[in-house]
């Protein structure tokens, strides 16, 4: 085997575990090249040792296509954009292989799948089983396919990366902990640079002239929200590490309880009206001024994150209730209950751990399992407590306490 293979294929296995079988947004991209070249086939695959791997495929049920271990895979790779538009007269190895799969194949058009290390991992191929041409539009098009497939990849190995760093020095001391704050922060501004590309060629296509089909504009549509979940998860690691790292500022001032309540409300309103959930708040008009001493903008993020959270885990159909209390030693406590599924001990115990969506990760809800992470800790940040009790099938009641504060004084002109 040829050294530069032997180092291509150390470097495929580091992506290959990254890529989940389906995977959601891959096969969202190979369906829109399906749609936007009308071929019935559109398929991505990783060149292996005597076998592609098809990590997504639109228009075929395989999930490998073997060829004979004596042909190096090498042998199946193209560093550049290629067309052969007749199949028919074309005898590579390349060509035979996916024949073998594609009954009645006469045309096939691929774009490398180039790390930025400059390794081949294989290609986005189009194929269509009547000879064809592309024009220069297409052509351009496919190879942006293809770069959007790479972003996609570059993206989970370096979260994967920071990930893996995390994992390693949990366990450290303070140093290591602001050491992990560095990489994180650093990695964290690295991954919205592919993202920005993702989002931005997704933008340009939905803009495209033709206009696309409705059928090409779901596509896109999820391309985005893809991109946009992803750089959501980046903005909340970013915004961890710089609590971890001591460089979050913090400007506490006495709040009024109500007034934050009152704009949490507004915000969420919406939210809860799609899944039907009422929205119990207290009346405050009958109730004396409650202050608590916190900073506005990251106390909002702490009650949107736990209002959000009820709204997304409840039934359809349920409640959330936000009920406050003081005690004498000066703290004040604001509970959210809501009527979701609830939580078993198992979860309760690891309800704070990062990334764990505690067995939710296949469910129709989206989340980053780094939400209740930055929540805890910017809670913490301000001096207050966090909490949850709940009960299986009945529902769960989130709370944080932060001191209790004076009314500001008013002071005459």
């Amino acid at each position: 085997m040829p050294a530069n293979e032997i180092e291509r294929t150390l470097v495929l296995k580091q992506y290959e575990i990254l890529l989940p079988t389906p995977d959601r947004t891959l096969d969202r991209i190979t369906a829109l090249a399906a749609h936007l070249f009308d071929v019935p086939v559109a398929v991505i695959g990783i060149v292996d040792s005597g076998h592609i791997r098809l990590v997504s495929s639109c228009g075929l049920e395989a999930t490998e296509i073997r060829f004979a271990a004596e042909y190096p895979a090498i042998t199946l790779l193209r560093d550049a954009p290629y067309i052969v538009a007749n199949t028919k007269v074309d005898t590579s190895l390349l060509t035979k292989t996916l024949a073998t799969e594609v009954a009645g194949m006469e045309f096939y058009a691929g774009a490398p799948l180039i790390t930025v290390g400059g390794f081949n991992l294989g290609s986005l191929w189009i194929i269509d089983r009547k000879p064809r041409v592309l024009n220069e539009k297409e052509f351009d098009s496919l190879q942006h396919l293809a770069c959007l497939i790479m972003d996609r990849l570059e993206s989970s190995l370096n979260l994967s990366q920071v990930l893996t760093q995390i994992i390693r020095n949990k366990d450290a001391a303070r140093k290591t902990s602001l050491e992990q704050s560095e990489v994180i922060s650093s990695m964290g501004h690295e991954l919205r640079t592919p993202l920005n590309t993702i989002l931005g060629f997704a933008q340009l296509m939905k803009m495209d002239n033709p206009p696309p089909t409705p059928s090409q504009k779901g596509n896109i549509e999820y391309i985005l929200e893809s991109g946009w979940y992803l750089l959501s998860l980046v903005n909340q690691l970013l915004h961890s590490a710089a609590i971890e790292s001591g460089k979050l500022s913090l400007l506490q001032t006495p709040l009024s309880l109500f007034a934050i309540l009152e704009e949490c409300q507004t915000m969420i309103k919406s939210q809860a009206q799609k899944k039907n959930i009422k929205l119990n708040f207290p009346r405050y008009e009958h109730e004396l001024p409650v202050y608590v001493l916190a900073d506005e903008t990251k106390l909002k993020q702490v009650l949107i994150n736990l209002f959000t959270n009820a709204i997304k885990y409840n039934r359809e159909g349920g409640d959330v209730t936000v009920e406050y209390s003081q005690n004498t030693s000066g703290v004040t406590r604001i509970s959210i209950h809501d009527t979701g599924s609830g939580l078993t001990q198992d979860q309760l115990d690891k309800l704070f751990q990062p990334f764990n969506r505690l067995g939710r990760e296949s469910g129709s809800e989206e989340g980053t399992g780094i939400g209740l992470v930055v929540t805890k800790k910017l809670v913490e940040f301000m001096g207050g407590e966090i909490g949850v009790e709940s009960v299986v099938a009945a529902g769960s009641t989130f709370w944080i306490a932060l001191p209790s504060a004076e009314r500001p004084q008013i002071k005459d002109q």
